[in-house]
């Protein structure tokens, strides 16, 4: 995160100079600053001409950035729709080549150079019906001849709530404004190709894996939050983009699909951290956002772009309020060490961070106390965070699918094992070892019930020597879980009173943490009990361990079934074989097929057979021939 953030901060560094002078009574001198080398912006008191009724011509002092609205001009409070001009005169500008970078507005606009209008957006009017609003920058090149300038920007606002020049124009030579439009243009591209990449990317994962719900609500955050992202760059690129979308269109379009972007986000939030994502917050923030959504689409149909955007105004604390919840969720992930959490945290902390920053300056006209826009750094810090937290999920879904891989691979080397190894001994190792890799821990232990003594007995314990431990049945945390026939799960075995520290001090290990689980028989029978000690990474056996911990138990209790069934067998068959070398009388084994199987010693003195030629096809022969009988 901090690589990406390095390798990206180049983009960000602050090109305007923000010592330039101030206008004071609707003028500004540049004789003591010199050459604009580096953008100014043009703040200060304006001269601002009242247009509209029910007072043309009323005039005031009024500073940018500043709304109209609530201004005196004499006697006269500035209402929120209406028409005005901004003057100002720049005095002792020395003569080259500048550009006037004069910001987006939401309404008509026009500028105007000793009294000749150079560009213009919208059409502007003095009255709602004689103007239409566009949102677009304006970039003037002009020539200064060292003359003072007379500046004046028009402005009509009638279509929506917000009204004069919310931010300051910006000027300087043509050089160092053509750099710093290009860097903010470069901004605003990174943010829109960020958004636009992350989109893909999550839509991609959900494709692939469609239980990935998350990746596909942030892809759709993602998307909902392009057409913002658009309308709010240096210049609006929707409108560039789009040229015949009516005003009424576009404005609703943002401001819809920002706010499902809200909806998406919490989505994502809850799907990422469930356990600590409270019902009734959720539910009640989608609930009320729900109903923001349904007064946006109503006033869009309406058409009335006045309502909708103060509408959308008037909810800029809801919003904020929004982020701040899903902050908090986010905190409370990361102090429960949820995967990801910190990372999230780093994204979203610097994004709500910027965009309170942002709202205090543009909503509560707070001085900018850092000069760059923040809102593109703290966007690309939350996509950032997010395509970091989505490729460690996508590698830990690819690792866990390789981890299960291996644990049946083991599983079916232990099964094979069972099938074909004799000695219970090595059996019981392997499986103990086997045990240990998978669950991550530092050593494991198989105990088995001695029914004489009472006693549980280690018939394979990882790091002791081949020493043999036994203790009662009924002792420590392996006698509990073997008289209970429960599995147990101990995360400090020293705080446990069951945990016998006897054994500690006898084998000179430290004990941490302890998952037993019972060897236990298909008919219920116990045997013993199996237990891992100390995951390598420091941490505590989790509920998949125990899971899986059960299912070698379970292999284990097989394999000591299957050798105590064979040694019976055994027991049996040496039986069988001592009574008959014993007998006088010969006798003879045959199968179904009335094929010689065996002969016992006085058989084979009788017939005169070697005992290893009367399995011989040769014998086998001239047996059925003499003895006919035996097949009838």
């Amino acid at each position: 995160m901090g690589l990406l953030c390095a390798l990206f901060a180049p983009f960000f560094v602050d090109t305007m100079a923000h010592d330039g002078p101030a206008a004071q009574q609707g003028g500004v001198s540049f004789a003591n600053y010199g050459p604009l080398e580096r953008p100014v912006t043009l703040e200060g008191d304006w001269r601002l001409v009242w247009r509209s009724s029910p007072t043309p011509g009323a005039e005031t002092f009024i500073p940018v950035p500043r709304e109209w609205k609530g201004v005196k001009a004499g006697a006269l409070t500035l209402p929120e729709l209406g028409a005005a001009s901004y003057h100002l005169t720049l005095r002792d500008l020395p003569a080259g080549r500048y550009i006037l970078y004069v910001p987006r507005f939401f309404g008509a606009s026009r500028v105007a150079l000793n009294g000749r209008i150079v560009s213009e957006r919208g059409r502007y009017g003095l009255t709602a019906e004689t103007s239409s609003a566009v949102d677009r920058s304006q970039d003037i090149v002009f020539e200064a001849d060292g003359s003072d300038l007379d500046l004046r920007i028009d402005l009509a606002s009638f279509h929506h709530r917000d009204n004069g020049l919310g931010e300051a124009p910006v000027l300087g030579l043509a050089e160092p404004m053509a750099r710093w439009g290009a860097m903010v243009w470069l901004q605003n591209f990174m943010v829109l190709t960020s958004l636009l990449l992350m989109a893909c990317f999550g839509i991609v994962v959900s494709l692939t894996r469609t239980q990935e719900r998350a990746s596909l609500y942030f892809a759709l955050a993602c998307i909902c939050l392009m057409p913002l992202a658009a309308m709010m760059a240096h210049d609006n690129l929707m409108h560039l983009t789009l040229p015949g979308l009516s005003f009424n269109g576009m404005l609703s379009f943002q401001i819809l699909t920002s706010t499902l972007a809200l909806t998406f986000a919490f989505l994502y939030v809850r799907e990422m951290y469930p356990l600590d994502t409270p019902r009734f917050l959720y539910w009640a923030f989608q609930g009320l956002n729900g109903v923001r959504l349904l007064i946006y689409a109503a006033a869009a149909l309406l058409g009335n772009t006045v309502l909708l955007s103060t509408a959308s105004a008037m909810s800029a604390p809801f919003r904020t309020i929004g982020f701040v919840c899903l902050l908090g969720i986010v905190v409370v992930a990361c102090f429960r060490r949820r995967e990801g959490s910190g990372t999230f945290l780093f994204g979203l902390g610097a994004f709500v961070l910027c965009l309170v920053y942002n709202d205090l300056i543009r909503n509560a006209e707070l001085p900018a106390v850092v000069g760059a826009n923040l809102m593109p750094i703290g966007s690309l810090a939350l996509l950032f965070s997010q395509l970091l937290i989505l490729a460690e999920r996508w590698s830990g879904a690819i690792k866990s699918a390789e981890d299960t891989n291996n644990e049946l691979r083991q599983l079916l080397e232990v099964n094979v094992a069972i099938a074909s190894e004799i000695q219970l001994d090595a059996l019981l190792r392997r499986i103990v070892q086997v045990t240990s890799q998978i669950l991550h821990a530092d050593r494991s232990s198989l105990f088995l019930h001695d029914k004489k003594t009472d006693e549980l007995w280690s018939i394979v314990a990882e790091g002791v020597d081949n020493r043999e431990i036994r203790f009662p049945s009924t002792s420590g945390l392996a006698g509990d879980t073997f008289t209970r026939g429960v599995p147990d799960n101990v995360t400090d075995v020293y705080a446990d009173a069951r945990f016998n520290q006897a054994i500690d001090k006898s084998t000179g290990y430290r004990t941490r943490t302890a998952l037993s689980v019972p060897v236990v028989t298909r008919d219920g029978r116990k045997l013993g009990v199996m237990q891992a000690f100390n995951r390598l990474d420091g941490g505590v056996f989790e509920e998949a361990d125990l899971a899986r911990m059960s299912a070698f138990a379970a292999q284990a209790a097989v394999a000591i079934e299957n050798a105590t069934l064979f040694a019976e067998v055994a027991t049996e068959r040496n039986y069988n074989d001592s009574i008959l070398r014993s007998m006088s009388s010969g006798v003879i084994t045959l199968d179904r097929e009335a094929s010689v199987v065996k002969l016992n010693p006085a058989a084979c003195a009788i017939l005169g057979v070697e005992p290893e030629a009367a399995a011989e096809p040769e014998t086998q022969r001239a047996w059925a021939a003499n003895n006919p009988w035996l097949s009838s």
